[in-house]
């Protein structure tokens, strides 16, 4: 339902061609690109201009449960003349989609900024052209002049629109552009649904969305994983403290995004399970046995969300205080320790660790694979190869004999079998790969 148009502001008798825009309109917003052409011609067509400009696409909403009818378009009679007063765009546009208010900002012409690198050039071709082109504002200009007016547009509602929010997506150009910016804010509609804020403006950057989503630094999450997991250990742990303080964190490394907020609590879990595993904290059946990478995706409210993690982190407290009780945590880390002290030894097999600790082999390797997510075998084979890469990297100047001696391989043609099983490269590409890069 189209609601408003600067084009035709008192829209009477021309109700018939708000219905077909506001359908059009809808198209644009909520299918894929590919029918933006034909729903620009039958727009155009109508009397209704966008042309193949730049927009900036705008999500209003009150509340998570309030949805516009037809029958509530008198409802934002404030709204309408809050824009006309404040909005600086050419030509835009108030519609509604399944309940939720839309607007669509048209500028057909505007001035290349030299930073924009994405915007196409509109170099002036005449004397003329290039008087007029200095006039036009710039995308720069435009954005800046558009949130500071949803501000004011804020400022003067809020106390008639309780809860208003606006999210503003990027000034972007081309008739396919629109498709992608409403997507990006349909994601940031879930996220704030999600997370009671304040009336406010939200500026939604695609380049923010891309950096904060979709995580190019582990090291953060691996850093607050390695801390969860020594408060886990604790047995002292507040764990209703260490959840709110959690989630907390999750909010602020990610964007207004309810899938930029999905990946960042996937990668949180799946470095803290890692850690907790490896660590020999909490063993790696029961992190699968209790499906914790599948549930702590469960939730709709920052409530659930809470709960949840506060939920898994209690489960994964007690598993620890169990197992240090029973003492089962302890032989393995026993066993792990003596692995690494003693890795050089060409001799140190499954056979003989297992003897060493009065343990059938089979039970042995059981209890890795259980508390560690690896058969011994494999964790023996991974500390030699760990310690030969670091005497490659480290140690240019020694043979490779010598190398495959010191990480406790029996021969140089043992070490090299290794590598290609377990690292996919021989140690001589290995060691001139490292080198290169220097």
């Amino acid at each position: 339902m189209l609601i408003y148009t600067s084009l035709y502001p008192n829209a009477d008798g021309r109700q018939n061609d708000f219905d077909l825009v506001g359908e059009d309109l809808a198209l644009i917003t909520t299918n894929h690109a590919r029918y933006t052409n034909a729903c620009f011609a039958r727009l155009e067509q109508h009397g209704f201009f966008l042309g193949n400009a730049g927009f900036i696409c705008v999500s209003m909403f009150l509340s998570a449960d309030t949805l516009f009818t037809d029958d509530d378009a008198h409802l934002l009679t404030p709204l309408k003349e809050a824009c006309k007063k404040h909005l600086h765009a050419p030509v835009y546009y108030i519609y509604t989609v399944d309940g939720h208010i839309r607007m669509l900002l048209c500028f057909p012409r505007l001035r290349e900024s030299s930073e924009n690198a994405a915007e196409p050039s509109r170099s002036p071709r005449s004397e003329d052209d290039a008087a007029s082109y200095k006039d036009m504002p710039s995308s720069r200009e435009i954005t800046s002049d558009t949130l500071s007016s949803f501000r004011k547009i804020t400022d003067e509602l809020a106390d008639i629109y309780l809860g208003l929010h606006f999210i503003v997506g990027d000034l972007l150009f081309g008739e396919h552009s629109i498709f992608i910016s409403f997507n990006s804010l349909r994601h940031s509609e879930e996220f704030y649904y999600f997370k009671e804020t304040s009336p406010t403006v939200i500026e939604n950057r695609l380049d923010d969305i891309l950096q904060k989503g979709f995580i190019k630094n582990l090291d953060t999450y691996r850093t607050l994983s390695s801390a969860v997991a020594k408060k886990i250990a604790d047995t002292e742990c507040n764990i209703r403290e260490l959840g709110h303080a959690l989630k907390k964190e999750i909010l602020q490394n990610c964007t207004t995004s309810m899938e930029s907020l999905h990946v960042h609590i996937r990668v949180f879990i799946l470095t803290l399970t890692e850690e907790l595993t490896t660590s020999g904290i909490v063993n790696s059946a029961f992190i699968e046995s209790r499906d914790i990478n599948r549930r702590i995706m469960r939730f709709e409210t920052e409530s659930d969300l809470t709960d949840l993690l506060c939920t898994l982190l209690d489960e994964l407290h007690r598993q620890y205080m169990t197992l240090n009780a029973i003492g089962k945590r302890g032989r393995i880390l026993t066993v792990r320790e003596y692995i690494h002290d003693n890795i050089a030894d060409p001799n140190l097999t499954l056979a003989q660790v297992a003897a060493k600790f009065s343990v059938k082999p089979s039970l042995l390797t059981h209890q890795f694979r259980e508390y560690l997510g690896v058969t011994l075998y494999h964790y023996i084979q991974t500390e030699r190869l760990n310690l030969a890469q670091e005497l490659l990297s480290h140690h240019p100047e020694q043979t490779m004999e010598e190398i495959a001696k010191k990480a406790g391989y029996s021969d140089l043609t043992t070490m090299y079998r290794a590598f290609k099983k377990f690292d996919g490269v021989t140690p001589g590409y290995y060691k001139n790969t490292i080198h290169s890069d220097e």
